[in-house]
Parts: C-alpha cells; sequence; structure tokens
C-alpha cells in the first residue's frame, strides 16, 4: 500500500501529526478497497443482465415453437409458475342428526301442541347419585336430553321433570322396561319429611316443613336449567304452589350507561348525539344549561335538573339530564336530592347518580355536596368533577380539588373506575394556541364489583363538545345484592300505657337512656358541622331508645308461631285475588 508521506518525512514530523496521518492512510486504504469491491460487482451485474437477456430470448423462441406446433393455451413461464402447496382431500359434510332437523323443525312450526310441564315419579330400591339414574335411564333407551330436572322428593322416590309433550313416550318406554310410576305423589305431604330432628313437629309444622324442602329443590333446579327455560318452568313452580313469584331468578343484563358534557346542549341537535349511543340504555348529559319546561324532541324518556338562569341570555348555566332508551329492561325511578348539583335515579337495587360540579365552586362547597350523597350498596356517581386526580387517574397533573376528592374517596372505600377501566385516557381535549390540552375530569365511581365492567372513551369523536363521550358497560343481575329480609315486628302491650305507674316507669326509663343521645343533638345545634350530620344514625338511634324504653317498662308482646297461615300460599293468593275481582264485577 502506498504512503502519504515518504519515511523519512513522517520520523521529522510531531507524534500528533504523524498518529492524525497514519489514520488518513488506514481509511484511504480501506475507501481503495471498498471501491474496487464495488467495481467488481458492478462488472458481475452487467455479466448477470446479459445472461438474463438471452434467457429472456430463449424463452420467446421456444413460445413461437410451441405456437407454430398449434399448441392450445398460454405455458407460463419458469418464473410465473406458482409454488407447489400440499392438497388435502375435501372434508366429506357431516349430516345433522334426527334430533337437531326435529329441532330446527319445532322452530319454525306453529305452536299447536300441548305446552307445560309435569314431574314423573318413579321408585328407587337404594341411595342413588344424579349421575347414576341419568346412566341407567339412558340404558333403557330413554333420551336423557328430554330430563330437565331429577331430584329426590322423599324416601325410595325419583322425581324427573319433563315437558308434557315427551310425557307419554317417557312414559311408554318405562313401561316397556317394566319401571312402575308412583301414582298419586304429592311432595307438600308431611309423611315425606323423614329427618328425625323433626320428629316431634306437629302436622302444620311438618307441612311447613315439607314446603320448604320443595322449595328449595325447584330453586335448586332453577340454577341449572337452559336459560330459555328459566322462566316457562319457574311459572310452573309458581303455578303449583311451589315458590313465589318474588323468587324467580332474573337473568344479568349487559347494562349500557353513558356520560357526556355538552357544554351547552343544542335541542335541535340531540338526534345527532342519540345516534351516536344507539348501544347505550341511559345517557347523563352535564351542562345542558336548559331552562324550565325545555323539553328535547327525542323518544328517550327524560329526567332533567335544570339550570340555573343567566340574565341577559335565553340559556341558562349548569343542569344535569338523564335520557332512558325505550331499550333499557328497567323501571328507572328518580330520587330527590338535597341540592341543584345532583340528579339520581333507581334501577332495582342499583343508585345512579350525576352531578356537575363547577370549577369555580370552593373545594369544602364541592365536599359537602358530595357528603349528602347517600352511600348505598351498589351506588354508581358519575359527572365532570372539575377535579383532576393526576397519578389516581394517569393524568399528568392535578388540582386541589382533585387532592381533597383523593381522601374522600379513600375515607369511603369507592373506586375510580376511569382509574381500573381506563387510564390514562383524557376525557377533555381542547386545543389552545395550536396546542393540545387534556385532561380527565369526567370520572365514574362506584363501591361495588360489577362482572365484566368495561369503560371507553370516545377520543375520536367530538359531537360538538370540548368534553369526551364515556360508555360504561357491565353486567348486573338485579338479585345479585337483594334486600335484607325485614326485621321481625316488635309488638308491645301498649294499652299498660294508660296505667300511671306504668306510664311513668316508661318515662324515667325513656328520659334516662335518651341522655347521651340529648347531650349529641344539643352539640350539633350550639356547634354546628361543616358537614351534614348522620342523619339516619341518628333517627335509628332515636327509634332503639323508644324500642328499648317500651320493652323495659310494659314488656314486648311474642310474635306469632313461624307456623301461623302457613298453608297460605301465593297460588291461594292469586284466587282470592280473583274471588275479589269477580265479587266487584258483580256489583
Amino acid at each position: 500500500m502506498s504512503q502519504l508521506l515518504p519515511a523519512n518525512c513522517m520520523q521529522s514530523l510531531p507524534a500528533e501529526l504523524v498518529t492524525l496521518l497514519t489514520s488518513m492512510q488506514s481509511q484511504f486504504n480501506a475507501l481503495n478497497e471498498r471501491t474496487a469491491h464495488l467495481e467488481s460487482l458492478a462488472a458481475e451485474n452487467v455479466q448477470l443482465h446479459a445472461q438474463l437477456a438471452n434467457v429472456w430470448q430463449e424463452n420467446a423462441n421456444l413460445r413461437s415453437q410451441l405456437l407454430q406446433n398449434n399448441v392450445t393455451g398460454p405455458v407460463p413461464s419458469s418464473a410465473s409458475l406458482p409454488a407447489p402447496h400440499l392438497i388435502l382431500p375435501a372434508k366429506t359434510p357431516q349430516l345433522p342428526s334426527a334430533h337437531r332437523v326435529a329441532v330446527s323443525q319445532r322452530l319454525f312450526s306453529d305452536k299447536t301442541s300441548p305446552d307445560g310441564f309435569e314431574y314423573v315419579y318413579i321408585p328407587r330400591s337404594r341411595r342413588i347419585m344424579h349421575s347414576e339414574v341419568h346412566r341407567s335411564l339412558r340404558t333403557l333407551g330413554v333420551d336423557t336430553g328430554h330430563l330437565l330436572d331429577i331430584n329426590f322428593p322423599a324416601r325410595g322416590v325419583i322425581g324427573i321433570l319433563l315437558h308434557v309433550q315427551y310425557l307419554e313416550e317417557f312414559k311408554s318406554q318405562l313401561a316397556s322396561a317394566k319401571v312402575s310410576l308412583v301414582s298419586n305423589f304429592d311432595p307438600l305431604d308431611p309423611k315425606n319429611v323423614a329427618d328425625p330432628k323433626f320428629v316431634n313437629l306437629s302436622v302444620s309444622g311438618l307441612e311447613t316443613q315439607a314446603l320448604v324442602l320443595q322449595n328449595a329443590c325447584c330453586l335448586q333446579a332453577l340454577k341449572f336449567l337452559r336459560s330459555h327455560l328459566v322462566l316457562p318452568v319457574s311459572h310452573f313452580f309458581v303455578q303449583s304452589g311451589w315458590i313465589g313469584l318474588a323468587e324467580i331468578p332474573v337473568q344479568p343484563v349487559a347494562e349500557h350507561f353513558g356520560l357526556w358534557n355538552t357544554n351547552g346542549l343544542q335541542p335541535r341537535a340531540i338526534k345527532d348525539v342519540l345516534n351516536h349511543c344507539q348501544s347505550l340504555h341511559m345517557l347523563f348529559i352535564t351542562e345542558t344549561w336548559l331552562l324550565s319546561p325545555a323539553r328535547l324532541l327525542t323518544s328517550w324518556s327524560q329526567f332533567h335538573l335544570y339550570g340555573s338562569s343567566v340574565a341577559g341570555n335565553y340559556c341558562g348555566s349548569m343542569g344535569v339530564s338523564l335520557l332512558v332508551s325505550p331499550s333499557c329492561p328497567y323501571a328507572v325511578t328518580q330520587i330527590p336530592m338535597p341540592n341543584n348539583y345532583a340528579l339520581a335515579v333507581k334501577i332495582g337495587t342499583l343508585r345512579l347518580i350525576c352531578l356537575y360540579l363547577p370549577p369555580s365552586m370552593p373545594t369544602h362547597e364541592a365536599l359537602d355536596i358530595l357528603s349528602v350523597i347517600p352511600l348505598t350498596d351498589d351506588t354508581i356517581i358519575c359527572g365532570d368533577f372539575n377535579a383532576r386526580l393526576g397519578s389516581v387517574t394517569g393524568d399528568y397533573a392535578c388540582n386541589s380539588r382533585g387532592i381533597a376528592l383523593e381522601q374522600w374517596f379513600e375515607e369511603r372505600s369507592l373506586t375510580v373506575l376511569n382509574r381500573v377501566l381506563s387510564p390514562c385516557t383524557p376525557t377533555y381535549i381542547s386545543f389552545r394556541n395550536e396546542v393540545e390540552i387534556s385532561s380527565i375530569i369526567d370520572l365514574f365511581i362506584t363501591n361495588t364489583n360489577f362482572a365484566n365492567p368495561s369503560l371507553h372513551v370516545a377520543t375520536e369523536l367530538s359531537l360538538g363538545s370540548d368534553h369526551r363521550l364515556l360508555s360504561l358497560s357491565f353486567t348486573y343481575d338485579l338479585q345479585h345484592s337483594p334486600p335484607a329480609p325485614p326485621p321481625m315486628r316488635q309488638t308491645w302491650n301498649l294499652s299498660r300505657l294508660y296505667e300511671d305507674d306504668v306510664r311513668s316507669l316508661y318515662v324515667t326509663t325513656f328520659v334516662n337512656k335518651s341522655a347521651s343521645l340529648l347531650t349529641t343533638l344539643q352539640d350539633l345545634v350550639q356547634n354546628p358541622p361543616t358537614i351534614c350530620p348522620p342523619i339516619d344514625a341518628l333517627t335509628n338511634s332515636f327509634n332503639a331508645l323508644i324500642y328499648d324504653s317500651l320493652s323495659s317498662s310494659i314488656g314486648s308482646r311474642p310474635p306469632r308461631p313461624s307456623h301461623w297461615k302457613s298453608f297460605w300460599t301465593p297460588a291461594l293468593q292469586a284466587a282470592a285475588d280473583h274471588r275479589d275481582g269477580c265479587y266487584k264485577q258483580w256489583r
């Protein structure tokens, strides 16, 4: 390799310059090698192009020769031939079974055949499991797919629930297998109660216990039925007097709730808004600016918390509205609220409260408004809080209201669903000086757990507002949180209060027991708290004082026995109602 300078000149130069020249010489040599390699590749490329042109010319000559020999059809070149692939044999279509064909035929047939259900009772010689009953009946040629329920209502008896259309076929199959039926069996017969712990019960007590056992069997059967059979079988049980109407299970329904801050709702624009909300059952709208008695032109049901009038403007400020879709499966009842910032409704056991807290409102006043909200079980609070919670929701900033609300949520064990289901997703998006400004201030908050929850924020849909549409979905069951049974009614011998000594004892007892409550009430009056006092708890304490004083002074009256009017069933109640209706028509 050539050198930039002769060796004798290099020796006379400074060390730094020698190092620099040596580095430049190595780079120069590398560039020479790279250039030589590229020149060789270019020459090889020219050679390959020439060979490829010869191949194309040869292929063209071969095609012309084939055409001259009357070969029909195009001959693909080797370059256009598809890659070989594995050819699998075609699957033979599986013919539907006779059962599936019959099911499809019933789907499109007129409902002319008898309808209903019936239990068939057969004997058993020993203890037996449900699986063994299925297996044995299948061995006898019975189609066990028609068996809706198998239970053991009494010792030595098996109960099998069937549709009446399959009843005769099932009985004939049992007769062919020489299996007899238990005729005239009554599951409510007190003789069926064979547990030794009930041996001392009277006949009426045994009848009550037989009804309890049959009720448990029916409710257990409803848990394992196919969804489309639950309702008709439940009504069969009700007609038989085995369960009540309130015990019919309700299938869970997927609920869909929407939340949107409109920044002033134009009544003529509501149609376009609802076109994007067809999947929702309810839509809460904040900052509607509607004034009484304004109504929206829509088929959706409307609940309005009207805004406050503004001098010189045709529209108001604030305001919250609720629109309920005609497809909503539940009845919606409005709940009164003690302020003009929240709109509350109830569906089943679920309470939904939507509010709008203006940004100009002091933080302590916002907390006072939240504190008066009754936080019962299954409560959802939503709305525009104008509170930035920072890391709680994934927002990049927080404010003083957000810090106060975070502590308020923690004290009441409330969950911010934005954090769990849609973190870091802004609900407010605006532009100032061509710079995007976003925040998370529209929130869903709850104190319960729902099945299959999801929260979607339509960030790409503006609807004419800086706030985005939020959609909350979850599976909800009206009976997943059943109300507690009513407490046993307390009774006292109130007629004894006419006696002077007894009345004096009652007054003295009540005064002594209520001293602490009186002190608490006087303190609340003299030093009013900044937040609403626990009115419900104080009321319960006052009622408890009255009950305790009555029990201590005049004594309580024992309740009626559990078997009181145990014969009165839902079927008898329905018959009595029918009798009363006929009597009124006759009159």
